[in-house]
């Protein structure tokens, strides 16, 4: 995989991550207000869930769906950082890490190195 598709997937998996954030705030916010109905009189079963089990459901398979994407964001952020180490070619080497500390330490790297 190329540095591009390696961004690209990191920036997508983000992108994902923080949307169902957002949905599991939502929903926390929102089920507050669901309330199940009380009466002293038995009902019978149901195969449809309450609007409180709904809420609790969902709200815990958002959070299950984050954590997995966190972790595979996470792995891939490592495969980025181990192959930009392992980059046979100088800009992979010199110019990449250099450019992270900030535009000084790059104009500095290339004046040193065309000067």
């Amino acid at each position: 995989m190329n540095a591009k598709e390696y961004l690209s997937q990191a920036w997508y998996l983000d992108k994902r991550i923080k949307t169902k954030e957002r949905q599991l705030d939502w929903l926390r916010a929102h089920a507050v207000y669901v309330s199940p109905k009380l009466s002293e009189v038995p009902k019978a079963p149901s195969i449809r869930r309450s609007p409180v089990e709904e809420a609790v459901v969902r709200i815990t398979e958002l959070e299950h769906e984050i954590n997995t994407s966190i972790a595979q964001l996470m792995q891939l952020k490592t495969e980025i950082a181990e192959a930009r180490t392992c980059a046979p070619s100088f800009l992979g080497q010199v110019v990449v890490p250099a450019r992270s500390e900030g535009e000084g330490h790059v104009d500095k790297l290339v004046g040193e190195l065309l000067g």
